[in-house]
């Protein structure tokens, strides 16, 4: 396994709190430990997260803080076993204070270590929201349920009655499935082809068959890459027409140029409205997806306010991962994403809503304009 290990921000900053007036130098440093996707496949993601990461360092320069935060980042390549390694150094060896993995595979393999330490966790970009407890562990995601509903809804509006779904069998992608068979259930969707594959995977076109022969009149496409190249390819390869559609996973390929059109139910609506997006681009041109950066931005920047409104009120020392947890849940937060909320079992959720992939790019669209776009 490569580490990537370092150092990349130390904030040092006198508290502004009348309450905590003993200077960030003179109380411990907190150290937040990050795992994410650096190298494989999937490494855009990290890259991505790192962005947000670096604006998130900017603005903390300007904020007069009452602890130093240490940032301590890991390589996982998004493969569970790299990231029990990863998890378990930055826990036992470094002794991080809080730690914030990405993607549901990751995230579920770290958690049983951060609750055995006591170590709060946010689990970033992490669909399967099971992992959430209502302790010490968060997800930060938009809620399934809410994007699937958004989606069953959006279909039907649509006019399309016979879906499709191919998925990969991953945490994340089988919470959808499941909030998807239920709302299609629900809504009177007909699903006439259901095909899951297993992580891996090269050769789609006897999956990709089997589909065709059912005739969907749309398809829902939940997959990573590099299977997700594949995907297209063998899609296009086969003749195959239906209308290509997703929840979120469009943001996990970068052969989005190859497949205009298609359209999805997706998170980070509110960089938009936040004006991170236009930031982003600014600052960062080359960021491929802009929402990795803002969840990114946002899960760690909620842990510094944690800490920060407990210095408020201790004019030393530094407080439990109990404590800290228990902020996250109480305190009110608006940032990248907009403005959040945090139920009782940690799943933090923000804004959704439609994309659609034009010119190689996810751009943001109500309903009218992508019933226009696609011709409805």
């Amino acid at each position: 396994m490569r580490f990537l290990l370092g150092l990349i921000a130390v904030f040092v900053a006198a508290s502004s709190a009348p309450a905590a007036e003993t200077t960030s130098a003179q109380r411990p440093d907190i150290k937040i430990g990050i795992i994410l996707p650096l190298s494989g496949d999937v490494a855009f993601q990290g890259t991505d997260c790192q962005t947000g990461i670096s604006l998130l360092k900017k603005d903390l320069s300007h904020r007069h803080l009452a602890f130093r935060y240490n940032f301590i980042i890991e390589d996982d390549q998004m493969v569970n076993a790299q990231t029990a390694l990863a998890t378990q150094k930055l826990i036992h060896t470094d002794k991080v204070d809080v730690l914030i993995p990405a993607n549901s595979g990751p995230c579920a393999t770290a958690k049983p270590f951060c609750v055995r330490a006591q170590v709060p966790m946010i689990a970033s970009l992490a669909s399967d929201q099971s992992i959430a407890d209502g302790g010490y562990c968060f997800t930060n995601a938009a809620k399934v349920d809410k994007q699937a509903l958004l989606y069953i809804q959006t279909a039907k509006k649509l006019d399309y009655k016979r879906l499709g779904i191919l998925y990969v069998y991953h945490q994340g992608a089988n919470a959808v499935h499941q909030s998807i068979i239920r709302y299609a259930k629900e809504y009177g969707m007909e699903i006439v082809a259901d095909e899951h594959f297993i992580p891996g995977e090269r050769d789609f076109r006897t999956l990709w068959l089997r589909i065709k022969e059912k005739q969907p009149d749309l398809m829902l496409v939940l997959a990573f890459d590099p299977e997700c190249g594949i995907i297209w390819k063998h899609y296009k390869q086969m003749g195959i027409t239906t209308p290509l559609s997703s929840i979120e996973w469009l943001a996990c390929t970068t052969t989005l140029p190859e497949i205009n059109g298609a359209w999805q139910i997706g998170s980070a609506y509110g960089i938009y409205k936040t004006g991170f997006y236009e930031r982003v681009k600014k600052e960062a041109p080359k960021t491929d997806f802009v929402l990795y950066s803002a969840f990114a931005y946002d899960s760690v920047n909620i842990v510094i306010n944690a800490y920060e409104e407990w210095a408020k009120t201790h004019a030393s020392g530094k407080p439990t991962g109990k404590e800290i947890a228990a902020l996250i849940h109480q305190l009110p937060y608006e940032g990248a994403l907009g403005k959040i909320t945090v139920d009782k079992q940690g799943v933090i959720d923000s804004d959704v809503g439609l994309w659609i992939v034009e010119k190689g790019e996810l751009k943001p669209v109500d309903l009218q304009e992508l019933k226009t776009k696609l011709g409805k």
